[in-house]
Parts: C-alpha cells; structure tokens; sequence
C-alpha cells in the first residue's frame, strides 16, 4: 500500500464523515474506501449495540456479534488497545467468524489488526481488517494508518451521537 494512497484514503474518508450525518452509510462506504485504496481484506467496523453488552459488526458481514472480551475484536473492545496478530493461523483466539479460507495464504502470512474506535472516556467500537504480508514486511504502518481511521471514526460517530442527544433533548422540550 503506497503513503498516495493511504493519503487519497484518509481525504476521501474525511469528506465521507464530514458530508452527511447518516452514520450507518458513511460507515459502509468508510469500509468501500479502506477496500479501493488499500491492500486491506475483510475490513469490519463493529460498533457498541444498544445494551452495551455486545458489539455488533455493521458493515459488511452480517449478523456477526461479538461479546465483550471474546475473542481479538472484543478483547481490543474491552482494553481499548490495538491488537495485532501476524499471523492468524498460529492464534488460538483468533475465531475466524466470517470462514476466511486460511489455506490460500501458502508464500506468506495472514495478518489480523484490530483497533479501538474511542473517544477521550469511551470505546465506541473496533475497526479491524486482514492483511497478507510477508516475514520481511513489518505491520507497523498498517496499525498507525487504521489507528487514524478509527480516532477519524470516533469523532465522527461521537458528533453524531451528540446531535442525536441534542435533537431528542429538542424534541422533549417541544413536546412539553
């Protein structure tokens, strides 16, 4: 992945977020981006459900759940730290819930990078994507660059969480 594209990813990303309030969409089309410019796979953007209790992935599998502490993605969901595994198929708790076929990876590694989406107090989510790499090709700037795509996604989801607030708190105020 060439610093153009990471940095065509990163503006295209930020017009993204900053052009509309529907979180759901800007979310999906945030994971189309991270796809076109990078050498990404299998990018998931899991975000707290409403009881807190699990996270729940909205982006492109579906119905993928994950509880707090289960598994890498939820163990960056209950510490708030980056996790990188390079490569997955010597991590036991790395559990493969979307059935990536491990066997075509023979001439290098499949590597996991899980981060938190945070605010300044509160983990909002986990963005986490597949890379294949080789032993001689260090991970390092591929965990800086999602690093800066989920603080730009906790912004982001946490402005809209603030209108919403706002907007219900507008609302009540008028119905009263």
């Amino acid at each position: 992945m060439t610093e153009r594209n990471q940095l065509l990813a990163l503006y295209e990303i930020t017009k993204t977020l900053t052009s509309s309030m529907n979180y759901g969409k800007n979310l999906r089309y945030v994971v189309n981006l991270l796809q076109s410019y990078t050498d990404f796979e299998n990018i998931l953007i899991v975000l707290n459900s409403i009881d807190n209790n699990e996270i729940v992935e909205i982006s492109t599998y579906k119905d993928l759940t994950y509880k707090k502490g289960e598994g890498i993605i939820g163990k960056v969901w209950k510490h708030g730290i980056p996790i990188v595994i390079p490569d997955v198929s010597e991590e036991k708790e790395f559990l493969n819930k979307i059935k990536r076929d491990l066997k075509i990876y023979k001439n290098g590694k499949l590597a996991f990078i899980a981060v938190p989406i945070k605010t300044e107090s509160d983990i909002l989510g986990v963005l986490a994507a597949d890379k294949f790499h080789r032993d001689d090709e260090s991970l390092d700037y591929s965990l800086r660059f999602l690093t800066m795509v989920a603080n730009l996604l906790g912004s982001s989801i946490k402005l809209f969480l603030e209108l919403q607030k706002e907007k219900l708190k507008l609302e009540e105020e008028k119905n009263y």
